[in-house]
C-alpha cells in the first residue's frame, strides 16, 4: 500500500480466527493480528472481481472473506513487522 500511496483499511471482525487463537489472546495478553500467519493467502483483488474470486475458492473448498480495503490516507493499519509470539514466549 506503500508504493501507490494508499493505506489500509482492515475489517478485524471479519479475520478468521480459530477460537483457541481467541481464548489465548485474551488469557495471555496479545494481539492475534500480530502472529505469523503461516498457511494464509491475501489477494488483492479489484471489487469488481471480488465475487468471482470467492466463487472461484468456494468451488476450490478454500474459504475465503473480505477483510479490508484500500483507503485514501492512512487506514487503521501501522506497518510493523513485531510478533506477538516472541513476547508470549518470555513470559
Amino acid at each position: 500500500s506503500q508504493a501507490c500511496g494508499l493505506g489500509v483499511e482492515l475489517f478485524t471482525a471479519k479475520l478468521p480466527l480459530h477460537e483457541f487463537t481467541q481464548r489465548a489472546s485474551h488469557v495471555l495478553n496479545f494481539s492475534p493480528f500480530n502472529l505469523i500467519s503461516s498457511g494464509m493467502l491475501i489477494a488483492v483483488v479489484p471489487q469488481t472481481k471480488v465475487q468471482a474470486a470467492k466463487e472461484a475458492l468456494s468451488v476450490a473448498g478454500i474459504k475465503s472473506s473480505v477483510i479490508g480495503r484500500f483507503v485514501e490516507g492512512e487506514g487503521n493499519v501501522k506497518l510493523d513487522a513485531h510478533e506477538e509470539l516472541w513476547k508470549i514466549l518470555t513470559l
